[in-house]
């Protein structure tokens, strides 16, 4: 505490076992300590550190107290932690040059340039073990690293050599180093001088919360199941990705709590996906985008203003069995201005499929506003569509989709069917209405 009334226990000049409630205070500190230097470990090349407990997306992980072995004449070091994949890439046909960027050999290798890797089991070549490195340049055998290992022993076959890729996706904290600079995605550690076989002077540079860098983005896969209950510790995550291919309209049910989130629409599969809490009012995510939601511990509402794009899609009675579109054949915008939506759709098919009834297109991002009894005309042009007189739409309360209707000279409308629609039918739809 920083007061002038502190609520930490004090040592007195006359207090028996003073050690015992040193040790007490700074165990109540000791988060703080995550990743700092431990010197009774540290000795020449080899680097102490405390571990911790953070939060790895959503999920509480532990990292132990442990050293790295640094390599000896490299100046300087940048300690660090990285998320890596839990499976490592086997190298086949290792190798590695001596080289101020070395190329490493591996067997068509699954990296790209860009990729933060990791090293270990490395015969020979011992120095790179620990090491993390950025892929520079690749071809289809060989990968090319930021590390000047001209200096370090020469390759030899041997053990079990492993790559980890590292990034987002890792679930596994790892500890390690690198020697051109802090890796992007890192909870960055110390930058170390090293003379010799020895570390001779360093700098702390944890600037980060490990929050910040673990959980801020959470992939969560919506594929399979129709709603997906998120946990307390997963939706501490900042931005929350959900990817997979929906087979039904899906609900992400978020703890009832206040928040803010940046929620990204990875999916694929012609149906929606909402965030809400359980019982609550849910905000459709558009295809594709990514959404700054609010939730006020009921309700999930986005901002007043969008500008963005969704699937359009057609069905029949309600189905779509072997609905096929041509290229950009599903193309839907709109503007959103508080309540009121302006949309357009392009829908243009290259099978209708078998499933039969009234056409329904279908993919508006917001659903119409219930309170209104009125049924909202919309403007409808379409190609190779069989009818006679013109064709309407129009958007009913509480829906997200467009009914389309034959309306003939003589007669009142009639609902367009399939009978209605070949395989290479086009619908351009445009209009706009009010939103719940």
């Amino acid at each position: 505490m920083a007061d002038s009334t502190t609520w930490l226990d004090t040592i007195s000049a006359s207090q028996a076992q003073k050690e015992v409630t040193a040790n007490a205070l700074m165990d109540a500190e000791s988060p703080s300590a995550f990743f700092g230097r431990r010197a009774s470990t540290c000795s020449l090349l080899t680097w102490g550190y405390y571990g911790g407990w953070v939060d790895l997306e959503g999920v509480l992980t532990y990292l132990a107290v442990g050293t790295m072995l640094l390599p000896a004449s490299v100046t300087p070091v940048f300690t660090q932690i990285h998320r890596r994949a839990s499976a490592a890439s086997v190298m086949s046909t290792p190798g590695c040059t001596q080289a101020a960027s070395g190329v490493v050999t591996s067997t068509s290798h699954p990296f790209k340039v860009g990729d933060v890797v990791y090293f270990t089991g490395i015969v020979g070549m011992t120095q790179l073990n620990g090491c993390f490195a950025t892929v520079t340049a690749i071809t289809t055998n060989t990968f090319t690293i930021d590390v000047n290992t001209s200096g370090y022993t020469a390759w030899s076959a041997g053990g079990t050599q492993n790559i980890h890729k590292c990034g987002e996706a890792g679930t596994v904290l790892q500890p390690g180093w690198s020697t051109t600079a802090y890796k992007a995605g890192c909870y960055q550690g110390h930058k170390l001088t090293v003379s010799g076989t020895a570390v001779t002077a360093w700098e702390d540079h944890r600037r980060q919360w490990a929050k910040t860098v673990f959980s801020n983005h959470l992939v969560v896969s919506a594929a399979g199941t129709p709603d997906i209950i998120l946990t307390a510790e997963q939706v501490k995550a900042d931005s929350i990705e959900f990817n997979g291919a929906l087979t039904g309209s899906h609900n992400m049910i978020w703890p009832t709590m206040m928040g803010k989130w940046s929620v990204y629409n990875n999916t694929t599969g012609t149906f929606t996906l909402s965030v809400m809490t359980a019982g609550g009012t849910a905000y459709t995510i558009p295809q594709g985008k990514r959404v700054t939601v609010y939730s006020d511990g009921v309700g999930f509402f986005g901002p007043d203003d969008q500008d963005s794009t969704f699937t359009a899609g057609i069905a029949f009675g309600g189905g779509t069995t072997g609905v096929t579109y041509a290229a950009n054949g599903q193309v839907g915008r709109y503007t959103k201005r508080g309540k009121r939506v302006e949309f357009s759709m392009n829908i243009i098919l290259t099978a209708k499929g078998s499933s039969t009834g009234v056409v329904t297109l279908t993919g508006l991002p917001v659903a119409s506003d219930a309170s209104t009894n009125n049924k909202i005309p919309v403007v409808v042009n379409v190609a190779t569509v069989t009818y006679t007189g013109r064709v309407v739409g129009n958007i009913a309360p509480n829906t997200s989709v467009v009914a389309l209707f034959v309306e003939a000279t003589t007669a009142a409308l009639v609902a367009l069917t399939d009978t209605g629609v070949a395989n290479a039918s086009e619908f351009n739809v445009w209009g706009s209405y009010e939103s719940a």
